[in-house]
């Protein structure tokens, strides 16, 4: 029995998307859980544009390294 396992790719940009709608959403849906917790209760102490920038682009950069983790890139 053969248990080949499908990855589905995650969308940089939406990963960054979600992450300005909430800090620690891009992070969630790019399989990092720790980071996205940590992004998240950042933005709930600091409300600040710089925050949700450095949360998107980490978020971007966390589902690029998913893809290529899973061999999709």
């Amino acid at each position: 029995m053969s248990t080949d396992l499908q990855v589905a790719p995650k969308n940089p940009w939406i990963a960054a998307g979600l992450s300005l709608v909430w800090p620690g959403l891009g992070h969630f849906y790019a399989g990092k859980v720790v980071p996205g917790v940590a992004f998240g209760l950042v933005c709930l102490f600091s409300f600040g544009i710089m925050g949700r920038f450095t949360s998107a682009v980490n978020a971007a950069l966390a589902a690029k390294h998913h893809n290529m983790a899973a061999g999709l890139y």
